[in-house]
């Protein structure tokens, strides 16, 4: 990578961006595992329920817990866009820099860096790049990068 490289760009936190961060960064396919927790807290409700007289309502608490937990395993996607739409972020704009340090993005005032040490993996998806932090996960879009950025992140990418 070159000591040159240097893009700013700024793009808007919408419901458009939204979808597209969780559609590319999130699993696409729900398995039995994921509902697991779901399963085992409505189970355990249910032979509370069924089986002993203590603690109704815990054990009804229980049950009632484990539904709304696989009804929060089905419905991730509209639940993880409605919570960034009710954000402070939603619908304000980004600045983001991109350089030879790495990326620092500019949200209502407060400043973020990832610097290129730091990034343990970058995964290439159909719309845009992954960056895999120890604190996290950052999705970028490609629709907002410039072709010299694409190239950078493309080398890096596994």
């Amino acid at each position: 990578m070159s000591d040159n490289l240097f893009f700013q760009t700024q793009y808007k936190l919408d419901k458009a961006y939204y979808l597209e961060c969780f559609e590319q960064s999130m699993p696409s396919q729900q398995t039995w595992r994921d509902y697991r927790k779901a399963i085992i807290l409505a189970g355990v409700g249910a032979l509370l329920i069924l089986l002993t007289d203590v603690l109704p309502y815990a054990a009804w608490f229980l049950f009632i817990l484990g539904i709304v937990e696989a009804l929060s395993v089905k419905y991730k996607k509209i639940w993880w866009i409605t919570r960034q739409m009710w954000s402070q972020a939603a619908n304000n704009i980004v600045h983001l820099t991109v350089d030879h340090r790495g990326f620092t993005t500019t949200l209502t005032g407060v400043k973020q860096h990832i610097a290129w040490k730091d990034i343990k993996t970058i995964k290439s998806t159909s719309k845009g790049w992954v960056l895999i932090t120890a604190k996290g996960k950052q999705y970028l879009s490609a629709q907002c990068l410039s072709e010299d950025v694409k190239s950078v992140l493309e080398e890096r990418a596994e």
